[in-house]
């Protein structure tokens, strides 16, 4: 009586086992090149991204089939070797019994859009840089994709087949080799050809004491090596090229914005603004600046810190020498044979400047002095001793 009763419940539940309905999920692996399918794998994966279920394709019309066992939320996921572009990469499926694809039999494709165009910018004899903008353009000139490199200067870009150009966008580099053909066929693609450049921009902005823009300043980079500028951004001004105390001395002006820009390969450099005009000498804070240029841009900044500037002490239009200049009370300097002297350090301000001299007595000068009126008018005795002077 007991055997018959184990045997009854064993039946019972293998009729329930036999009933339990598999839901077959089947697809294809769509090509328009011939690709080797046995690199390719289906699976199945819960929503939070855990394996299910794995298969490989029929090698040779790319059918996949995949079972379930339980109803549910899945996605179906093509795994492919790298630089293989498949559209759509994966598919969500409501397998409910009712009326997802599965159970109505119909089909899961994954189709072969096309492969990676891969390759580097490099700068020089090192690595490119990171975030440097890439474009992936047609035979006709039509911009098809963008993208910037990673760090180390590697790029990568997705494309069905075709005939491309990889170029430069928005450079703000000195660029050797701005652009290489490509073509894409039926496997990923390595430029071979390294886009290179061989300068990185440096902004250079020049103000004035009170933070306005300086224009007409002479910036003078110096270098141990010899550079050569042959290509350069469209708005950047070819430097002048001078050679002192064994370095090359590379000179550009500032815009009426202040501002400059030049292309300097890795390497180590040093900057210095200058400026000089009808005997008005100007300096700067830092005086000078050291770059060290590796595989990025950089921007510098200077501001005035004073200048130098001349005047000149006469009687009836003659000079007098060794007369002590008072600048606001305090004395500074004394007047040379010419009747000339110079004042240095002077910052932006009200001055009241006279002289003093034995036998002589001089008008004060009042003058606003600053980086655009620099200009000192002329000391000049009012009163002074006749038997003196002769």
């Amino acid at each position: 009586m007991i055997l018959r009763i184990v045997w009854l419940f064993l039946a019972l539940n293998l009729w329930g086992f036999c009933e339990c309905k598999v839901i077959s999920c089947g697809g294809f692996i769509k090509s328009f090149a011939k690709i080797d399918l046995t690199k390719i794998q289906v699976k199945l994966l819960t929503t939070e991204g855990n394996l299910k279920y794995e298969t490989e394709c029929n090698p040779n019309n790319g059918y996949f089939m995949i079972p379930i066992y339980n109803k549910g939320v899945y996605v179906f996921k093509i795994f492919a070797p790298h630089g293989w572009i498949f559209a759509p990469e994966s598919i969500r499926i409501d397998v409910n019994g009712i009326d997802d694809v599965c159970t109505k039999g119909e089909d899961i494709n994954f189709s072969l859009h096309g492969f990676t165009v891969s390759g580097k910018v490099k700068s020089g004899e090192e690595v490119g840089p990171s975030q440097f903008h890439l474009g992936l353009y047609s035979s006709n000139g039509t911009l098809v994709s963008e993208t910037v490199t990673s760090a180390g200067g590697d790029y990568e870009f997705k494309a069905p087949p075709g005939e491309y150009i990889v170029s430069t966008v928005r450079s703000e580099e000195c660029v050797e080799r701005g652009s290489v053909p490509v073509q894409v066929i039926d496997t990923p693609v390595t430029v071979k050809e390294d886009i290179k450049i061989s300068g990185h921009s440096v902004s250079i902005t020049v103000n004035k004491e009170d933070g306005s823009a300086f224009a007409n300043i002479d910036v003078s980079l110096t270098s141990d090596v010899q550079l050569q500028f042959n290509e350069l951004p469209q708005h950047y001004t070819r430097p002048s090229i001078t050679q002192k105390d064994g370095q090359w001395v590379y000179t550009i002006k500032t815009n009426s914005d202040g501002t400059t820009q030049i292309c300097l390969p890795p390497g180590k450099y040093s900057a210095q603004p200058s400026y000089k005009k009808e005997s008005v000498q100007f300096s700067f804070s830092p005086s000078q600046a050291p770059i060290v240029m590796k595989s990025e841009a950089q921007k510098i900044s200077f501001r005035v810190s004073g200048f130098s500037t001349h005047g000149k002490v006469n009687v009836n239009k003659l000079p007098i020498s060794g007369a002590t200049i008072l600048v606001n009370n305090s004395p500074r300097t004394e007047s040379n044979e010419q009747g000339s002297y110079q004042l240095d350090e002077i910052k932006e301000g009200t001055y009241a400047i006279t002289a003093k001299k034995k036998h002589y007595e001089f008008d004060t000068v009042t003058v606003e002095l600053s980086s655009s009126n620099p200009v000192i008018p002329d000391i000049t005795a009012k009163k002074y001793s006749a038997f003196y002077f002769f």
